[in-house]
């Protein structure tokens, strides 16, 4: 039996210890200024992994080295894939189409966020302990 359909993919960038949210161009008014890790919606018949890799290129136009699945969540009858990756080179660029705002966190501002309920989907905190408790152990 197959798993669950992936819809979506998101990835935990990591960089000196700050973990990168954005800020997406979301037309939706309950969802204005809630932030969350960068991806997107897979292409018809893409991989998760190649998605994301794709998705941060589209929106950040950087490659990125490998990656380690964090985990699946479903949020709004989708499930989304969460990649982790630590990158080495700053971003300098988004795309701002797609994104309004960056921000790099250190993990007490990501707790922070969640306390203050400013996350999107709301597994944001959860996917980035999990890629951070694999990033120290």
């Amino acid at each position: 039996m197959m798993g669950k359909a992936i819809n979506r993919v998101r990835c935990v960038l990591a960089r000196n210890d700050r973990y990168l949210l954005v800020l997406h161009n979301n037309r939706l008014p309950e969802d204005f200024g809630k932030w969350g890790l960068p991806g997107g919606v897979l292409d018809s018949g893409e991989e998760p992994a190649a998605g994301i890799r794709r998705e941060l290129k589209e929106e950040f136009e950087i490659g990125i080295g490998p990656v380690v699945l964090v985990g699946d969540w479903d949020y709004q009858d989708e499930t989304h894939r969460v990649f982790g990756c630590e990158i080495r080179e700053p971003i300098d660029f988004y795309d701002t189409n797609e994104i309004l705002k960056i921000a790099w966190l250190t993990f007490n501002d990501v707790v922070g966020f969640f306390e203050a309920e400013k996350f999107h989907t709301g597994f944001e905190l959860d996917a980035i302990t999990k890629f951070r408790v694999r990033q120290y152990s």
